[in-house]
């Protein structure tokens, strides 16, 4: 479902919009909300997560060094540093998806796992799993 103009800036579902994230949700097993982030922000989100990568990755010696230590072939996943815009509530826990949740989940619903994922080039899938 494709957020409007208004409910990006408001960060909030209408009470008939919400009722059908929740029915698809529930119908389908998922719903997808387009449209939620401002792309200048996730340009600048992405910049900072290249420098993190970066710098996880001179850490661990080079992608070659972390080979059989990584989830699969050039599939590499960290925790990255709670600052900037990687910290933002914004990109953490977008208003409208937290307004689903909150229905979904209940209002004391708590997100305590902050992880990346990522493959680079030449990397095979990650099989299905559960984090937590």
């Amino acid at each position: 479902m494709k957020l409007t103009d208004d409910e990006r800036a408001s960060g909030r579902l209408s009470d008939d919009r919400l009722a059908l994230a929740v029915r698809t949700f529930r119908d389908v097993g998922y719903v997808v909300l387009e449209n939620v982030y401002d792309t200048a922000f996730l340009d600048e989100a992405r910049a900072a997560y290249d420098v993190e990568l970066d710098r996880h990755l001179a850490a661990k010696g080079g992608l070659a060094a972390l080979k059989g230590k990584t989830f699969g072939e050039n599939h590499i996943g960290f925790f990255p540093p709670m600052r900037g815009p990687l910290a933002d509530e914004r990109l953490a826990a977008p208003a409208v998806a937290c307004q689903v949740m909150d229905i979904l989940l209940g209002e004391d619903f708590r997100c305590s796992f902050y992880h990346t994922n990522t493959a680079c080039p030449g990397s095979g899938y990650q099989p299905v799993h559960r984090d937590t």
